[in-house]
């Protein structure tokens, strides 16, 4: 009986993992299919930037300014202490 439930689990377990392959493969695919024209993809709205290799973070102005003066404001709260 005990038997039976170890093979059940294996069974469940490996048709998990397959079906998992199986979905990933699907959505590689269809990254694949849209971006297969582009050498860099810089758009933050971009559902695949997470697993895509093609995929660059960029920063804005603003952002960047906004970043050194946190890193300003940081470094001054270090200093004073």
């Amino acid at each position: 009986m005990l038997e039976m439930a170890f093979r059940d689990i294996i069974n469940i377990s490996v048709s998990l993992l397959m079906a998992y392959t199986a979905v990933w493969n699907f959505i590689r695919l269809g990254y694949w299919i849209k971006c297969f024209k582009v050498k860099t993809c810089t758009s933050k709205q971009c559902r695949f930037r997470r697993s895509c290799s093609k995929w660059t973070e960029t920063y804005t102005k603003r952002e960047k300014e906004e970043l050194l003066h946190l890193i300003e404001q940081h470094r001054k709260r270090l200093e004073g202490q």
